[in-house]
C-alpha cells in the first residue's frame, strides 16, 4: 500500500510547502490511484477543465514531480514519465499539462510550451507615478474569510483569462479554497472597483504579488498604486505575458507556466481538419509510433516524420492568438497554420 505521509513529507522536502496547505491538499486532493511513487521518487496527477486551443476540456494536470536530494541525478524520473505517460493514454485522455519550473527539462519527454508569464520587479519608486490619488483600493489582510466576496474575484479571474491556452478555469468553490490557504499563509488581497485585483505577499522589505488581475488599464494602475502605497523598498509583480506592456516602464522576466504534450495522436488526429500524413516517433508511448493520416494527400504521398515534442509544439502553439500573446487558439486559423507548418495548404 502506497504511504501516503511519505510522499508529503518528500513534497515538503522538495517544495518547502508546509501546513495549511499540505494538509488541506493530501486530505482532500490527493488520489493514491493517480500517484507514483518509488525510491524516494513520485509524480501524481489530478483531472483539471483547462483552456487549449481556446476550447475548455478536461485534462490532466501532472505535478509533484520530485525526486529526493540524496537520489536526483539517477534518471528515476525518467522512469516515472515511462509509466505514468502511458498510464494516461489507457485511462483514455487525449493531452496532457503540467507546470514547469524549467521547459527545457520536460522538453525530453515530449513537452512542449502553451503559454509563459512575465515577471517584473523594481524599487518603490518606479510604481510611485501610477495611479491618481483618492481611488478607492480595498485592502484585505486576509485572502480570503468571513464576508469575503468570492464570487466576485472569480468573475474578474474568468474574464481576465477568457480564451488564454493553459489557465484553469476556476468556479466560487475552487477561488474560496485557494483564497482561504493562501490567506491562512499570510496572503492579501487588493481589489479595485470589481474589475481587478492583486494576490501578495509581504516579506521583509518586499511585497510580492503572485496573482495580477486587472481588466482595464486605469485598473492595472490603480492597483500599481496601491502597491506602492503600502510601502515596501521592493516589490515584484508575475502577469500574463503581454499583459502589462505599456503599462510598466521596463520589460519583465519571461518565464514558463504551462506546458502540454499530447498523449494520444490519434485522438489529436481525429479533432482535426485538412489534409495531412504524418510518421510520429513517441520514446515513451510506443502505442504512438506510427503513420497517421486525414483526408488524400494532394501531393502524392509527401509524408512528414515528427518526433512526439515536434508534434505537440505544433498542435499546442501552431495557432493565431486573437488577443495578441502567445497562446494559441482554436479555431480554422489554428487549423490552418497547423498543416502550414507540416508542409500542406
Amino acid at each position: 500500500m502506497m504511504n501516503k505521509k511519505e510522499i508529503k513529507n518528500l513534497w515538503n522536502t522538495c517544495f518547502g510547502d508546509g501546513d495549511p496547505f499540505l494538509s488541506w491538499y493530501f486530505d482532500n486532493v490527493f488520489n493514491e490511484r493517480n500517484t507514483l511513487y518509488k525510491n524516494g521518487s513520485s509524480m501524481q496527477f489530478i483531472e483539471y477543465e483547462a483552456v487549449v486551443r481556446g476550447e475548455r476540456i478536461i485534462l490532466p494536470y501532472i505535478l509533484g514531480v520530485m525526486t529526493a536530494p540524496e537520489m536526483r541525478g539517477r534518471g528515476q524520473i525518467t522512469g516515472l514519465f515511462r509509466e505514468m505517460l502511458p498510464l494516461l493514454y489507457e485511462r483514455g485522455y487525449a493531452a496532457c499539462l503540467l507546470v514547469p519550473f524549467d521547459f527545457d527539462f520536460y522538453r525530453r519527454y515530449g513537452f512542449a510550451g502553451i503559454s509563459e508569464y512575465e515577471e517584473y520587479s523594481g524599487d518603490r519608486e518606479d510604481l510611485s507615478c501610477r495611479g491618481r490619488a483618492g481611488m478607492a483600493v480595498d485592502v484585505r489582510n486576509q485572502g480570503g474569510g468571513e464576508g469575503f466576496d468570492y464570487d466576485l474575484l472569480t468573475r474578474i479571474y474568468a474574464r481576465f483569462t477568457e480564451g488564454m491556452d493553459g489557465y484553469i478555469p476556476r468556479d466560487e468553490t475552487v477561488t474560496r479554497h485557494f483564497l482561504e490557504i493562501f490567506g491562512k499563509e499570510g496572503g492579501k488581497c487588493l481589489i479595485f472597483r470589481g474589475s481587478g485585483y492583486a494576490l501578495y505577499e509581504e516579506t521583509g522589505d518586499e511585497v510580492r504579488v503572485i496573482e495580477f488581475c486587472a481588466n482595464l488599464r486605469e485598473t492595472a494602475e490603480e492597483l500599481l498604486a496601491a502597491v506602492y502605497r503600502l510601502g515596501r523598498a521592493r516589490w515584484s509583480i508575475r502577469a500574463p505575458a503581454g499583459r502589462l506592456n505599456g503599462i510598466l516602464r521596463m520589460d519583465g522576466k519571461v518565464k514558463p507556466h504551462v506546458m502540454g504534450r499530447i498523449i494520444n495522436v490519434s485522438k489529436i488526429v481525429e479533432k482535426l481538419t485538412g489534409v495531412f500524413e504524418i510518421e510520429v516517433r513517441d520514446e515513451f508511448i510506443p502505442r504512438n509510433n506510427g503513420v497517421f493520416k486525414s483526408g488524400n494527400n494532394p501531393r502524392g504521398g509527401g509524408r512528414r516524420s515528427v518526433n512526439i515534442g515536434e508534434l505537440s509544439e505544433l498542435y499546442f502553439r501552431g495557432g493565431d492568438n486573437p488577443r495578441g500573446g502567445d497562446n494559441p487558439h482554436g479555431g480554422e486559423s489554428a487549423a490552418k497554420n497547423f498543416f502550414n507548418l507540416l508542409g500542406w495548404e
